[in-house]
C-alpha cells in the first residue's frame, strides 16, 4: 500500500511576553503554572491579505473552540485597532528554521500577576524551504498551506491565545490539536485539553474527544502505480480534483539527512480533464536511492506521498539481427541498458578469443543503443561460434551467434 506522509513538520508555537514568561513549555497541558485571561469576552480583530476564505476559517476554529469550550465569547471589530486578539493571516510564507519549525505564531503578553491582557496571532498561507536541485544548494520551494492544515493552525494558535501549550500526544491518531505534530487524517480538541482549561480557568466542562472535521472547498486525489521504484523508471501519477479551472503542480523530492533536508528532482505542471482527472508519467532520472516524496497541489489542496527507490546496476543487454552470419555479411547489433549512461563498449571476439572488432556505441534518451560490423575476411574470421560482449560501467553481458565460411 502506498504510504503517506506530510512533509511539513510540527506546527509549532514561539511565546514572546512583555515581562517574564507565563511558562515554560512543558510535556503536558495538565502540568502548566498557567496564565490566564481576566475576561472571556474577547475583541477580535483580523486582518488579511490573503484569499477570504482563510478569514473565515479562522473564525470557524474560534466556533470550534466554543462548541466544546463554551466559557468565552467573542466580537469582531472593524476598525483594526486596540482588540483583545489581532489576527494577521498573511500570504507571505515564512521560512522552516534548521531546528525549529514555525507555521503560525503566537505573542501573548500579560502582566506580572498572570493576568493575559493581549494576544498576536500570525499565520501564513503559504511555506517556503529551502532544497537542493541537482548538486546546488539552494532553490526555495514555496508550498501552499492546504484549508485543513491552515484551520489546524487556526486551532491551536487559539488555543495557545487561551493560555495553553503544546499537548504531549501517544503518536496515534487521533490527534490532539495542540501537539506540535504535523498533518494527518484524524484530530480532536482532546478531553485533557479541556480538562486543562478549566483548571486554568476555574470552570467546568463536560470534556470529551470532539473530532475535527474539515471539508476542503477543493478536494484532491492522489495515487501512485507503484510505492517502490527503481532508476530511471516511469512514476505514473493519477488523480482527480473535484474543481477544473486550474493548473497544478506535481514535485519529486529526495529526502536528505541535516540541511536543507529536500532535494527537488521533478517539477511538472498539469492541468485536468473535463471530468476532472489527471495523469502524468514522470521518468525519474536518478542515481540516489533512498526515501522520496510525492507533492501534489491544487487550488489550495495538496497531498504527499512517501516512496522509496532502490539502486538499479548498470547493466546492458543487446541482440544480433540473425543467429548465423556469411563472410562479408553485415552484423547488426540493437539493444539497452538498465540506467543512463555515455557509451557502451561492444566486442567482437572469434571462436579462439581473439577480438575481431570493436565500437563503442551511444545510448540514446530512450536507454537504446545500436551498432554495426562487417564480417570482413581476413586470417581472424574462423567459422564457428563468435561472441558479441557488451562492457557497460562495472558490468560485462554477452552473446553469441554463429559464422559459417561457406
Amino acid at each position: 500500500m502506498i504510504r503517506y506522509l506530510t512533509i511539513f513538520i510540527a506546527i509549532a508555537i514561539i511565546l514572546s511576553v512583555a515581562t517574564q514568561s507565563a511558562y515554560s513549555y512543558p510535556t503536558s497541558v495538565d502540568k502548566l503554572v498557567p496564565a490566564k485571561w481576566t475576561r472571556l469576552n474577547f475583541s477580535v480583530c483580523i486582518s488579511s491579505n490573503a484569499d477570504a476564505k482563510y478569514e473565515k476559517l479562522f473564525i470557524k476554529a474560534m466556533e470550534e473552540w466554543i462548541s466544546v469550550w463554551p466559557h468565552f465569547g467573542y466580537t469582531i471589530r472593524e476598525n483594526q485597532e486596540h482588540c483583545d486578539i489581532n489576527v494577521d493571516i498573511t500570504e507571505h510564507p515564512v521560512g522552516l528554521p534548521k531546528e525549529r519549525h514555525s507555521h503560525g505564531t503566537t505573542k501573548v503578553t500579560y502582566w506580572r500577576n498572570s493576568h493575559i491582557v493581549s494576544a498576536e496571532i500570525t499565520i501564513p498561507t503559504q511555506i517556503k524551504k529551502d532544497a537542493m536541485q541537482g548538486d546546488y544548494c539552494c532553490i526555495e520551494l514555496i508550498y501552499e498551506f492546504s484549508e485543513k492544515k491552515f484551520y489546524l493552525i487556526a486551532l491551536q494558535e487559539f488555543g495557545h491565545a487561551l493560555g495553553l501549550a503544546h499537548a504531549e500526544d501517544d503518536d496515534a491518531e487521533p490527534f490532539d490539536v495542540m501537539s506540535s505534530k504535523g498533518e494527518h487524517p484524524k484530530y480532536v480538541i482532546s478531553s485533557v485539553t479541556l480538562k486543562a482549561l478549566d483548571s486554568i480557568y476555574g470552570t467546568s466542562t463536560d470534556a470529551s474527544d470532539h473530532p475535527i472535521e474539515v471539508k476542503p472547498a477543493v478536494t484532491l486525489e492522489v495515487e501512485m502505480d507503484k510505492d517502490t521504484y527503481a532508476f530511471d523508471d516511469i512514476v505514473r501519477v493519477s488523480g482527480k480534483v473535484s474543481k477544473i479551472g486550474g493548473t497544478g503542480k506535481v514535485m519529486l523530492l529526495r529526502l536528505l539527512e541535516g540541511y536543507p533536508s529536500m532535494s527537488l528532482n521533478t517539477l511538472a505542471n498539469f492541468i485536468p480533464n473535463g471530468d476532472g482527472s489527471f495523469a502524468l508519467d514522470i521518468d525519474l532520472r536518478t542515481d540516489k536511492s533512498g526515501k522520496w516524496v510525492l507533492l501534489v497541489q491544487y487550488l489550495g489542496a495538496s497531498m504527499s506521498m512517501l516512496f522509496d527507490v532502490e539502486e538499479t546496476p548498470y547493466k546492458a543487454f543487446g541482440q544480433t539481427d540473425r543467429t548465423s552470419y556469411f563472410i562479408g555479411d553485415m552484423i547488426k547489433v540493437n539493444g539497452n541498458v538498465t540506467r543512463y549512461g555515455d557509451m557502451v563498449s561492444i566486442d567482437v571476439i572469434n571462436p579462439v578469443g581473439i577480438t575481431f572488432a570493436h565500437k563503442v556505441a551511444p545510448i540514446s534518451s530512450d536507454k537504446k543503443f545500436s551498432a554495426e560490423f562487417v564480417l570482413r575476411e581476413s586470417k581472424l574470421t574462423i567459422e564457428g561460434e563468435w561472441t558479441l560482449r557488451f562492457g557497460y560501467a562495472d558490468s560485462v553481458n554477452a552473446l553469441t551467434f554463429n559464422v559459417i565460411k561457406s
